[in-house]
């Protein structure tokens, strides 16, 4: 008995082995089309990479909303205002973290400094491609993928659907400084 040999399309080929990879690639460019009014963004880089990049950016954000919070505390101290030397007049010393967050989280909201947040974005991802963890976990943090994603993020609906609410962002930050001041209290 002969056997035929049947010679396979390189594509179907493709697809067998690596299945999943080129249907999350092709569904990610349909679902970026789908979703923006223009053609002129084609988004060839996964979903995963897309969720992986927009929450470290989101940490990001939530840093640099604490870290503005308890600069407009000591601005808007009094005590640090008169220099008075009582550390009670002081309520930069005197509230909590928790207590800064609420009276300033408005204020730090709408002055927060975007374009630091992306530099500070792009430097740890900077960090990730180089250290090798996005090629053992297979998410794209390129260059080219990250400036897709700077993109995204001039998108003003892409930013409505995907960026957190303000309510959101008041709790991140207040998870946050929880998070930090539980680290540091044993160091």
């Amino acid at each position: 008995m002969q056997h035929e040999i049947i010679q396979i399309p390189k594509i179907l080929y493709m697809f067998a082995i690596y299945g999943m990879q080129v249907y999350s690639v092709y569904k990610s460019i349909y679902t970026a089309v789908l979703n923006r009014d223009s053609l002129t963004l084609a988004m060839d880089i996964s979903d995963n990479s897309i969720s992986f990049m927009l929450s470290i950016y989101n940490i990001k954000f939530a840093s640099k909303l604490r870290e503005d919070v308890l600069n407009l505390s000591t601005k808007h101290c009094y005590g640090c205002e008169v220099e008075h030397p009582s550390q009670t007049q002081h309520t930069c010393l005197m509230w909590t973290e928790s207590e800064h967050l609420e009276m300033h989280f408005e204020e730090a909201l709408v002055n927060v400094n975007r374009k630091a947040v992306i530099n500070m974005w792009q430097d740890e991802m900077k960090k990730m491609e180089w250290s090798g963890w996005a090629n053992r976990n297979t998410v794209d943090i390129s260059e080219r993928a990250r400036e897709t994603f700077i993109e995204l993020l001039e998108d003003v609906d892409w930013c409505k659907k995907n960026l957190p609410k303000p309510d959101r962002l008041y709790n991140d930050v207040q998870n946050f400084s929880q998070l930090f001041q539980r680290f540091f209290a044993y160091n």
